[in-house]
């Protein structure tokens, strides 16, 4: 009989537990890039990982040392192929979740996904959302840490895309119609929605939920007031502000530094996650790209230019097929970067950075929407101080704090708190290029 690789044993054992490679990588606290090599036979865990998978699998403490060695390469200890005779294979148990399957691989939120488990899974943690600018990847996230819980929550695990809803009504009855309950003589869905979730342990993933605003904080309170075994995850550029949110900012992926890009290997540097993001997806449109030392500095410019955001990054690597990274590079104009389209997206919305932009601005008010579009003169960093110095002549002196606390709040401007000096702020490339259209737009309705 036959006998079974590691990476095969892992292989399987993985799709049981309905994981893909980024989960359990993320699960274990080592690369994807490095997860892909072992099930591929191209190297072997090390010991630590080894103990890692032993955890993950719930491999019993007196078979550890047995499947530590078959793990290690050790070939003698390898259990046959058959899958009855393959020892530590988890049991296949049935788990109520609805969330869409990830068509192509998470890329650099191993720690995210780890964290935001963490997260979810402590008793005194209700609400977790997840905050971040327009195309930061936060939807991707919520799928991929629900994945992860799948085992806890007995009662379902629920994804509700929020984007189209209209109000907080539209929203209870979509979350009903997902979990699937029966009828109930009570007035309104979301009564219908606390006496069906009751105290089952249910995980709701609100996707989008930023322009329903107070509607959906609102729903979300009586919902986790009512229901004691109900966790919600929330993917929102706008926090909801409540008192039990638990607040985890997404960040965009990181690309290596000038000085890096001459002092590390070539194979240290395709990990940065900006990198190995643009990599793959250029490899989607065209297989044979590849990074090297001819286009390191190109590829890095180009994830630079565009602030590390997946979405962004998404829309250019497919031109690959087209360009390669110097002439795309040559391309990338702020318009160009804006407006690059890509093809059949599922949302609208979602078509060009552009749009994906233009959602949250049209969510400002005036007010907000003016300083944003004054905002656009600063390149890097700057201090409410110099926002009230530069445009104390255009907004009234006490506005600008709290239109500046709306902007972070909102995912538009970063802050960097500082522990001595007054907090930087700034805002990312590709939204400072759609701001700065729309003061074009301001300056001229100013100075008429």
């Amino acid at each position: 009989m036959d006998a079974i690789s590691f990476g095969e044993w892992l292989r399987r054992n993985r799709k049981s537990l309905g994981l893909t490679q980024a989960q359990l990588a993320a699960n274990v606290n080592c690369a994807t890039i490095t997860l892909r090599k072992i099930e591929a036979e191209e190297r072997k865990p090390s010991a630590q990982i080894a103990e890692q998978f032993a955890r993950v699998f719930e491999i019993p403490a007196n078979e550890h040392k047995l499947f530590l060695g078959f793990a290690r390469g050790d070939w003698h200890m390898a259990p046959a192929a058959r899958k009855e005779d393959i020892p530590w294979l988890p049991s296949a148990t049935t788990t109520n979740i609805h969330v869409p399957s990830m068509l192509t691989t998470l890329i650099g939120r191993e720690h995210d996904v780890s964290s935001v488990k963490v997260l979810l899974l402590a008793s005194s943690v209700r609400l977790v959302t997840l905050a971040g600018p327009p195309g930061v990847g936060k939807t991707r996230l919520s799928q991929s840490v629900a994945f992860e819980v799948s085992q806890i929550f007995t009662g379902g695990i629920f994804f509700i895309e929020v984007a189209s809803l209209k109000d907080d009504h539209q929203l209870a009855l979509s979350i009903q119609s997902k979990v699937g309950m029966k009828r109930l003589k009570v007035k309104s869905p979301l009564e219908r929605l606390i006496h069906g979730i009751a105290d089952r342990q249910v995980l709701l993933v609100l996707d989008n939920v930023e322009h329903l605003g107070k509607a959906a904080s609102r729903l979300v309170f009586e919902l986790l007031t009512a229901c004691p075994g109900l966790k919600i995850l929330v993917t929102s550029r706008e926090i909801l502000h409540l008192a039990c949110e638990q607040v985890y900012p997404v960040l965009p992926l990181e690309f290596p530094a000038e000085a890096q890009l001459n002092s590390m290997d070539i194979n240290a540097l395709s990990e940065f996650s900006a990198l190995a993001m643009f990599i793959e997806r250029a490899r989607l449109a065209q297989p044979g790209f590849a990074l090297n030392r001819d286009n390191l500095q190109v590829v890095t410019e180009i994830c630079k230019l565009l602030d590390g955001l997946p979405l962004a990054i998404e829309l250019h690597a497919s031109r690959s097929k087209l360009m390669t990274p110097h002439a795309l590079l040559s391309h990338m104009s702020s318009q160009y970067i804006l407006c690059t389209k890509r093809p059949h997206p599922l949302h609208p919305h979602q078509e060009t950075l552009y749009q994906a932009i233009q959602r949250s601005y049209n969510l400002l008010t005036a007010q907000e929407k003016r300083l944003f579009a004054f905002l656009s003169v600063f390149k890097g960093e700057f201090t409410l101080a110099h926002v009230e110095d530069t445009f104390s002549g255009i907004f009234e002196h006490n506005e600008f704090s709290d239109l500046i606390a709306a902007l972070v709040d909102k995912s538009l401007l970063q802050i960097r708190p500082g522990l001595l000096a007054e907090p930087r702020l700034s805002m990312l490339n590709t939204i400072n290029y759609f701001a700065a259209e729309q003061f074009v737009d301001e300056v001229e309705q100013y100075t008429v």
